[in-house]
């Protein structure tokens, strides 16, 4: 979800899905602060800074994939692909010592909601 979404509607931080009253979305108050506090983006400021663009959540999934089942042998002869994962790994390596279970798993659900799991 995005920081103007979160402003409009009310969500479940835990989840990121939208909350609802009688099967209808709930709008977010104007006297009902957002939750950046709990959120990995902490504030519409610095959301453009922690917001993946469409290639780069392509090669993390990509780099996922791969450290899940393996790269098929196509991406392994990419240089491409190999310098990503270099990259993406050494950040991911980084990323996953300083998080704790519960912000690893909010990424993570929210990964697998966007490409559908």
């Amino acid at each position: 979800m995005s920081c103007k979404e979160c402003q409009t509607w009310v969500y479940d931080i835990e989840t990121g899905k939208k909350l609802e009253r009688g099967g209808r979305p709930q709008r977010r108050q104007k006297n009902h602060a957002t939750p950046c506090q709990k959120c990995p983006k902490k504030s519409p400021e610095n959301e453009r800074n922690v917001t993946l663009t469409h290639q780069n959540r392509r090669a993390f999934a990509a780099f996922l994939e791969s450290r899940a089942v393996g790269a098929p042998e196509s991406w392994k002869l990419d240089a491409t692909f190999r310098r990503n994962c270099a990259i993406i790994g050494r950040i991911y390596e980084h990323w996953q010592a300083s998080q704790n279970a519960t912000d690893i798993s909010m990424v993570l659900s929210q990964l697998l909601r966007e490409k559908g799991g």
